[in-house]
């Protein structure tokens, strides 16, 4: 089995809005190119600050996308854990419909 993937290089926003903007512009891109993975670049979504400041959960963001575009789609971004620490956690996401 082939699978034509794309890695993602760019200048990430600084604000969290404009992240996620820019991430679905080329995300739609590299959909366009035939990619079916695409790699984004690591906490390509989502700034360190509002993390630690709200625990805001860049998951449903990152699904959306994939789904939207079907795509697998890898990046990183920063989370809150349980224990109250932050984290760059990898995923990988596949919300492609069958």
């Amino acid at each position: 089995m082939n699978v034509v993937g794309a890695v993602l290089q760019y200048d990430c926003p600084e604000s969290v809005e404009l992240s996620i903007v820019k991430l679905e512009e080329m995300v739609a891109r590299a959909k366009k190119t035939g990619a079916q993975l695409v790699v984004a670049p690591e906490t390509s979504i989502g700034m360190f600050a509002d993390v630690s400041k709200t625990g805001t959960d860049y998951l449903p963001f990152i699904c959306n996308i994939s789904k939207k575009y079907e795509v697998f789609l890898a990046t990183s971004f920063y989370r809150k854990a349980n224990d109250g620490n932050i984290y760059n956690q990898g995923y990988l996401i596949n919300q492609i419909s069958e």
